[in-house]
């Protein structure tokens, strides 16, 4: 008896093994079929095998997502009953952050949102709550449009309640797009770098090229549209209490002191008492040399000049996101005062 249930145990694990094995060839088969057909630009062919991929192969290959995606939105635009088709587009959306959820989970949001806007099927709390996902997880994978449009919710909903968190996502937006606009810069000299030594580009890297040159643009575009919302948002009248009501619970934070002295000192606060409480306190809470640069004005401007050092100025046009990184003094030396370094040229200057 016994060696008949060890014998009935064993042939169901062989079948079962077989049934095992036999689907994985079906999935393999089905999936080289709808590529083949997707790549020779046959959707409806392509259609049939992928929707098996999509209910018996889930977690076959990531880009029965990748590809999925674009053939659902392809049917979407051509389909009668969109909502059905927007379903679907929703279905890969879900089912590929099920399957792959360390896969850029942020640009699957992102692209997702992108899709719900552009064909106005969510509310704008509907997709800023995405937007959320994807700014939590990695901006940089964000598109140019979505970052801006985040940031705009973000201020729509905190200006009057909240205008801290609007002024730390402003800043750390702007880093955000610093380092997506470096990433083309050294993508982009890649490509310029083969195209003056005489090679040609293939049609690859010449789609590459457009879209990294195009991206770079819209980014500065972004970057100007972004001040366009905090200059106004930034006035002495609002900036003064908030810093003095945070400045106890932020004084050894460099990072918030940074900010806090940078964005007084673009908007013409400095006349105020504030202005210099920050400013010592961040030479204080900082490491680094510019931290004493504040200083430095802010004693010149006393009239005590003993142990200031200049500091190098903001170059005109730049950016705000300037102001994140190389905080200018604030005031000229007195002309009778001899220093131990340059007088630094305040011309070139910029306040927002």
């Amino acid at each position: 008896m016994k060696k008949r249930i060890i014998l009935l145990v064993n042939l169901f694990l062989f079948l079962g093994l077989q049934l095992v094995n036999a689907q994985a060839n079906e999935c393999t088969i089905k999936y080289n079929l709808f590529k083949g057909d997707y790549q020779s630009k046959k959707y409806d062919d392509a259609f049939v095998n992928w929707m098996f991929l999509m209910d018996n192969c889930q977690k076959l290959s990531i880009n029965t997502y990748k590809l999925g995606d674009k053939l659902a939105q392809i049917r979407f635009k051509d389909a009668a009953d969109k909502t059905e088709a927007a379903a679907l587009v929703k279905r890969v959306y879900q089912q590929r952050l099920e399957n792959f959820p360390t896969k850029d989970p942020a640009k699957v949001h992102s692209d997702y949102a992108t899709f719900l806007v552009k064909n106005k099927l969510a509310s704008d709390d509907e997709v800023f709550e995405i937007l959320q996902l994807a700014y939590s997880i990695d901006p940089n994978r964000m598109s140019v449009k979505n970052i801006y449009r985040y940031f705009q919710g973000i201020t729509d909903a905190n200006k009057d309640t909240n205008p801290q968190k609007v002024f730390d996502t402003y800043d750390d937006v702007l880093e955000s797009v610093g380092e997506k606009l470096i990433d083309y810069a050294k993508k982009l000299k890649v490509l310029n770098d083969k195209v003056e030594a005489g090679q040609e580009l293939d049609k690859k890297e010449k789609r590459r090229l457009r879209a990294y040159t195009i991206n770079s643009k819209a980014l500065g575009q972004v970057e100007s549209g972004l001040d366009n919302i905090i200059i106004a948002l930034s006035t002495c009248d609002r900036l003064i209490p908030l810093y003095e009501r945070d400045f106890e619970i932020n004084k050894t934070n460099a990072k918030w002191l940074k900010r806090a002295v940078s964005r007084m000192f673009n908007k013409e606060c400095t006349d105020d008492p504030l202005f210099e409480t920050l400013a010592i306190a961040y030479a204080e809470a900082s490491p680094f040399a510019d931290a004493y640069s504040f200083v430095a004005g802010v004693l010149a401007k006393k009239g005590d000049v003993s142990g200031a050092r200049c500091a190098e100025p903001i170059p005109p046009n730049q950016p705000m996101r300037s102001a994140l990184y190389r905080l200018p003094v604030p005031t000229l030396m007195p002309t009778n005062v001899v220093m131990d370094a340059p007088t630094p040229n305040t011309k070139g200057m910029r306040r927002n």
